[in-house]
């Protein structure tokens, strides 16, 4: 079996603590032939020199610096600049497990897939999770391949990193720059350039959680996630996939009230802008389409008719119960 290049694309800012430790594990691969692309994104310590001194040590390192316009537009220079004709990305502050790229590349020339998807590891400072999936080795095509992305495998599926792809799959894609969650962004795109997608459900990627990263902080760009959601609809509704629609509308009406709640929460003057009224009525409209749609069962037809009519009232209870109470989300779950 002929080994292709593959270009291995790892955007750097600020990542001085953590580089040394990912930068080794992607040189230390068993499969070897590498282009590994680092796309320093305008960093401000030290991460620059570190990136220079790996080059000097392994010839398959490439260093490009640029000025800093965030990780989706470090993603795109990296696909840009890359030679091989199967790409992969890897987080400044993650890591692989030494085999990761060999079992991928494998995985999906097996199965003359176009993607090749592992499991991972979720690290966080006092744990860490992994997800049993039911089955580990599967392969989806034709529309299957969007089933994914809701149900178990749904991180599994828009995390970039956890992957090998056919770098023809970003011919004419890009991520959006500017945007948080850039993977939800394009992950469809992807999926329907792709005959085949292969599952390699074996967890081969650490995903380091810290402090201060996205979850565990609130800004306004969240709100992206609302503006996927509604991209994802019209996309299911273009590609005519109707059997979707109620799983994203379902999900959008969960996550516009619930990202409201958080903001309210932390922001007093949230009520008098325009994303909160744009969302009381997102709520209303997004119920309305789940009430006609036959999938919708008694219970939540029941909970969409109280957000049609008492929208401002179901923030109020689900903050309560929340994030005041710091109890579980007992309307909508």
């Amino acid at each position: 079996m002929k080994n292709e290049l593959i270009s291995v694309i790892v955007p750097i800012y600020n990542c001085e603590k953590y580089l040394d430790k990912c930068i080794e594990s992607i040189v230390n691969q068993t499969y070897k032939n590498l282009e590994i692309l680092l796309i320093n994104d305008g960093s401000t310590d030290s991460t620059g020199n570190i990136s220079k001194n790996w080059s000097k040590k392994d010839k398959r390192i490439k260093v490009t610096n640029k000025e800093n316009g965030g990780i989706s537009d470090a993603r795109n220079k990296g696909v840009e600049l890359s030679s091989g004709k199967y790409i992969s990305f890897v987080d400044s502050d993650d890591y692989l497990e030494l085999d990761m790229i060999e079992k991928l590349y494998n995985n999906l020339i097996e199965n003359d897939a176009d993607m090749s998807i592992c499991d991972f590891y979720e690290e966080f400072d006092n744990k860490t999770i992994i997800k049993e999936p039911k089955e580990k080795y599967f392969v989806n095509e034709g529309n299957e391949k969007y089933y994914n992305l809701y149900g178990e495998h749904r991180g599994r599926i828009v995390y970039p990193w956890n992957k090998i792809y056919k770098k023809s799959l970003f011919d004419g894609l890009k991520y959006k720059k500017g945007k948080i969650y850039e993977d939800s962004f394009i992950i469809c795109d992807l999926l329907k350039k792709a005959n085949k997608v292969s599952y390699y459900l074996e967890p081969l990627y650490h995903y380091i959680q810290r402090e201060g990263s996205l979850i565990h902080t609130f800004k306004y760009n969240r709100f992206d996630f609302i503006e996927m959601l509604e991209e994802r609809l019209l996309f299911f509704e273009k590609e005519n996939l109707p059997e979707l629609l109620y799983d994203t509308n379902k999900r959008l009406l969960n996550t516009t009230i619930n990202l409201s709640c958080l903001a309210l929460t932390n922001d007093k003057k949230f009520k008098n802008t325009s994303i909160y009224k744009d969302n009381i009525k997102k709520i209303k409209n997004v119920s309305k389409r789940l009430l006609k749609d036959k999938k919708t069962n008694k219970k939540l037809k029941i909970k969409c008719i109280i957000c049609i009519c008492f929208p401002t009232i179901v923030l109020k209870y689900n903050v309560r119960k929340k994030y005041i109470n710091n109890k579980k989300d007992i309307l909508f779950k």
